[in-house]
């Protein structure tokens, strides 16, 4: 394998080119590690970006990489455990194949004392914010954060002595939604600028300082609290822009001529370098024995002389602000204030009095934190604000301004959940810090956190899965629905079942439970219309309630009255109008049965009637002996008892409507023997009996709903109509409800149906079951009170999944998996497109998402409004987790929680123990430092960008500056044919893999590709 070399760019000088060809050598090259491209986690850190002008390869040499990446992604975790054997007489060795693990994912997470806890309900309408305290009425003070200070402190101007009341606050709004935005689509928490502040109230009336200008004298002791530590107000000016200068009385030391002050930070050229200050002489400039000016000179760590700068004794000076480096910029870092410049009066010794360092900070209004004298116009990461009123100072306030938690680029991002499992896009949660951007030492950077966690995760969800991966169905399942019912018993309930059409007998799976049917198509198996049977009045044909009256007159008329359906009749087509009375070979339809009437008088006047189908079907539970479960209605002794009556190649269902409190289409009694209604398709033609989910409220055993009270609908099956396949959405619910009085209805384009219907040539032969290009699409609904909206899931039932994915041209009806129309208001769609949601929350916590490989769709409702989490906190608080979902696992078994994470033990370290003795003796065996099991990282979708959209963090731009806008700075790098550039950015992390052609950009990539291969990422 050719390794792949990346060189470190140098810093360069803004708009300037790189330097060099793409042959010159660089210096401090290094190797590629996994660093360059993962994460801790093993989750990829970096972002593909091809060019809008690029040529299809780099579009296909960038997913080449994309997939590279997303394969190597793992994380390694430890992993302890244990195991029992069994002793023998001489030893016994472990044996660790039947080994399990127990893994808890989530639970219920609390925290200690120090600080203030939030459980708000999520509201992601826009302006509403979960948290809203920045303001002195609501923000914080130590009632909620103990380390926050509030207590009298003694105060002293011109000799008089005052004891306000010091209090700290922490103002802080938090804004918590599902971000449907592309480049967000997830839960997550905003603070934006102003919205997170330190502030310090100096008594209900402030600090007299008896004028405007102060500064402190022998007959002053003003005592300020800032970030938790007292100072001393050194000077304070309060009128026009307002300022104030704070220092500690242990930090002012004093200095004579030719010493050096140490402990000092450079600038500038000298940035981060330790630096000394000398001060080399003191003079008097006037006649007044308080006027002098001092000589100081700037040292590098090596003793050389960097600048020299003199100083007057007025003003306090602030050497910060005088020294500079050979190229005129600033060269001291730190803050050094000369407070005194004098000469001894019996010593005659010059002195200066300094306060350095972060002992001293200065307060300007309006002006950034801390204040730095190079930069008063800019845009700040923290801002100052003083108020004052008179000669009184009131209240300093802190508050961030560039540095800010939400979506925009100049941002630190939002905060993502911290709680597992819950980033819907696999984003690492992690803490809004108060001066996160401040200099490490800053005063007041971490003096306070915000934390979200993201849903509390207490309530019980229901859970609803669609698709083609639903376990425990039968093999002759073609998909399926799972939930829970109100009882809290599990049901797995196939959409259509292909049978064979067995006249001896047969066996399928329902909902863990064993049915068995027999098929019997009359007399002869080639004939139609052959099976006869009698009825007498008052019996139940089909679920329907039959009375028979048997007019005058041996083989007279007969007239029959059907429960739900009324009178029947005959066309009488030389007369031109319907008839009642009915006679031997008439024929009528019900539920999609053709009945003859063979006889209309079997004894005359009894109510008597002799009839004949296609054929009939049986149902029992578990054997042939099981009790029947179809047409139970009325007189085990009556012919009809227990059977369902066909015609051949034409579907049977009653459109979920009951008659006499019996069901017209089949029950399937399957787990706690309750009942899930199923239209019946013999399709002869083929061979095969189609058992085919019924449009229906699911859970009509149990008062119309599922677990917790939620409502589980299906509404039918949306079937092309006309060649043009054009779908006409919105199936409504006349069918699930029995308000149809057929079990098709004509809708535009489409023929809506009533049951499950699956786009199979095993189903139908018509040309739309085998065309590619026509939709059938099932519609399922979810109605949750809690979320305040239904939720509408689409199944493609060509293979039982998932919808999408889209853009589809075929699909003009559809655009979406799943949509929910509640708050937020979201649509789910599989397929490439960044834009694409496929998986939401909404604001009761009630999660959907699209499974992966077109599997289908997959919905978690919580029994209540879930509240979401939100935590401030200012010192360090301990965190406990309890409850949580377990999953055991078996080794090489994945696991899935109900709220879709995934966990897979790979591996177990160990080895064997021996046991002496005769007894049963436990044993364990506990994986050693180090021992670990590899599971897949997380990659967050989409991770290939066009350049045009710039995304943010470090990218792998892949091509060079004729293609890629975000290359621009290879331009005279790429020169020629065979030129290539691999190299990392060391300020920005980017990778750039480009080569001066198209084949050139392929040949690197490549290169890239075989490295990361390479890679051990476990």
């Amino acid at each position: 394998m050719k390794g792949f070399n990346v060189k470190k760019l140098a810093a360069i000088a803004t708009g300037a080119a790189l330097l060099g060809s793409a042959i010159a050598p660089i210096v401090s090259a290094t190797s590629i590690t996994k660093d360059d491209i993962y994460n801790s986690n093993g989750s990829p850190s970096v972002n593909i970006v091809i060019g809008s002008e690029a040529a299809l390869s780099d579009a296909i040499w960038a997913g080449n990489l994309a997939a590279k990446i997303a394969e190597k992604a793992a994380q390694s975790r430890s992993v302890s455990v244990s195991a029992t054997g069994e002793g023998g007489t001489g030893g016994a060795d472990l044996d660790l194949s039947d080994l399990t693990i127990d893994v808890t994912v989530g639970g219920t997470v609390t925290f200690g004392a120090g600080s203030k806890e939030y459980k708000v309900n999520l509201s992601s309408s826009s302006g509403a914010r979960e948290v809203q305290n920045a303001n002195d009425t609501n923000a914080m003070t130590d009632a909620q954060l103990p380390h926050l200070y509030n207590a009298s402190l003694s105060q002293k101007v011109d000799g008089n002595t005052t004891t306000p009341t010091i209090q700290e606050k922490i103002g802080i709004n938090v804004d918590a939604k599902f971000d449907t935005s592309s480049d967000i689509k997830d839960l997550v928490g905003y603070i934006e600028g102003g919205d997170f502040y330190y502030e310090v109230i100096l008594g209900s009336a402030g600090i007299d300082l008896g004028a405007t200008s102060f500064t402190d004298g022998s007959d002053d002791n003003v005592k300020i609290v800032f970030f938790g530590e007292e100072y001393e107000l050194s000077t304070a000016t309060l009128s026009g822009s307002p300022t104030m200068r704070i220092v500690k009385s242990s930090a002012k030391a004093t200095f004579n001529e030719g010493e050096i002050i140490e402990g000092l930070i450079g600038d500038g050229a000298y940035d981060d370098e330790d630096v000394t200050v000398k001060l080399v002489q003191i003079v008097q400039t006037g006649a007044a024995t308080t006027a002098y000016e001092a000589t100081f000179e700037l040292y590098d760590a090596e003793g050389n002389l960097i600048d020299t700068q003199t100083v007057a004794s007025s003003g306090t000076p602030n050497l910060k602000e005088h020294f500079q480096d050979a190229d005129g910029e600033y060269a001291l870092q730190s803050n050094l204030f000369v407070n005194t410049i004098a000469v001894g009066a019996t010593t005659g010794i010059g002195y200066v009095e300094v306060t350095k360092g972060t002992d001293t900070i200065e307060l300007r209004d309006t002006k950034g934190y801390p204040y730095d004298p190079t930069d008063t116009t800019g845009i700040y990461d923290y801002t100052v604000s003083l108020t004052v009123s008179g000669n009184s100072l009131d209240k300093i306030k802190i508050s961030n301004s560039r540095d800010k938690w939400n979506n925009s680029s100049s941002s630190n991002g939002p905060l993502y959940p911290t709680k597992s499992g819950q980033s819907l896009t696999d984003m690492e949660g992690d803490t809004a810090t108060f001066g996160q951007a401040l200099e490490e030492g800053s005063l007041g950077k971490g003096f306070a956190k915000v934390e979200f966690l993201g849903f509390e995760g207490k309530e019980e969800m229901t859970t609803v899965e669609f698709g083609n991966e639903v376990a425990g169905l039968d093999t002759s399942a073609d998909g399926g629905v799972s939930f829970r019912g109100a009882d809290d018993a599990e049901h797995k309930l196939p959409f259509s079942l292909e049978l064979d059409d067995t006249e001896t007998g047969g066996t399928f799976l329902f909902d863990s439970k064993t049915i068995w049917y027999d098929v019997n198509y009359g007399a002869g198996t080639s004939a139609a219309n052959d099976l006869n049977f009698s009825v007498t009045t008052g019996d139940y044909v089909n679920g329907r309630l039959w009375t028979v009256t048997n007019l005058a007159g041996a083989d007279g008329n007969v007239q029959i009255n059907v429960e739900g359906i009324g009178d029947l009749n005959v066309e009488v087509v030389n007369l031109g109008f319907d008839d009642i009375n009915m006679t031997i070979s008439d024929s009528f339809s019900i539920d999609g049965v053709t009945y003859t009437i063979s006889d209309t008088n079997i004894l005359a006047g009894t109510g008597d009637v002799a009839v004949s189908v296609d054929g009939e079907i049986i149902f029992r539970k578990t054997n042939s002996t099981g009790t029947r479960l179809f047409n139970v209605g009325g007189d085990e002794a009556d012919l009809s008892y227990g059977k369902l009556y066909f015609s051949e190649d034409k579907v049977f269902d009653g459109n979920a409507v009951t008659a006499g409190g019996n069901p017209v289409n089949i029950g399937l009694q399957g787990n706690g023997d309750r009942a899930f209604y199923y239209a019946v398709y013999p399709a002869k033609a083929l061979n095969r009996l189609w058992i085919l989910l019924d449009a229906d409220r699911l859970g009509a055993a149990e008062s119309n709903v599922i677990q917790n009270d939620k409502i589980l609908k299906f509404l039918g099956t949306n079937n092309p109509n006309t060649s043009g396949y054009t779908e006409t959405k919105g199936i409504g619910e006349d069918f699930y409800s029995g308000g149809a009085t057929q079990r098709q209805v004509l809708a535009g384009n489409s023929l809506w149906t009533g049951h499950y219907v699956p786009q199979d040539t095993d189903y139908n032969s018509n040309a739309a079951y085998s065309d590619t290009t026509a939709f059938f699409v099932a519609e399922f609904q979810l109605d949750d009170v809690v979320s305040n909206g239904d939720l509408n899931v689409y199944i493609d039932t060509r293979d039982a999944g998932a919808l999408g994915t889209f853009t589809n041209s075929n699909l003009s009806g559809y655009s979406t998996d799943a949509d929910f129309n509640g708050t937020p208001t979201w649509n789910l769609q599989s397929g490439s497109s960044s834009s694409y949601l496929q998986a939401a929350y909404t604001d009761a916590g009630a999660k959907a998402q699209v499974l992966e490989s077109d599997a289908g769709v997959k919905v978690s409702m919580p029994e209540n409004a879930e509240k979401v989490q939100i935590l401030i906190y200012g010192a360090e608080v301990s965190k406990e987790v309890s409850g949580g979902e377990v999953l055991t696992l078996t080794l090489g078994e994945e696991g899935t929680t109900d709220s879709g994470t995934k966990v897979t033990w790979n591996d177990y370290a160990g080895g064997s123990c021996s046991i002496a003795g005769d007894a049963d003796v436990a044993c364990s065996v506990t994986a050693p430092v180090g021992g670990t099991y590899v599971t897949p990282a997380s990659v967050r979708n989409p991770i290939v960008f066009l350049d045009s959209e710039a995304p943010q963090g470090s990218n792998i731009i892949v091509g060079g500056h004729i293609v890629n806008a975000l290359a621009s700075s290879l331009a005279d790098r790429l020169t020629a044919p065979g030129q290539t550039v691999a190299e990392v950015d060391a300020a920005t992390g980017s990778i750039y893999v480009a080569g001066y052609t198209a084949s050139d950009t392929a040949d690197i990539v490549n290169e890239l590709i075989q490295d990361i291969d390479g890679m051990d990422l476990a």
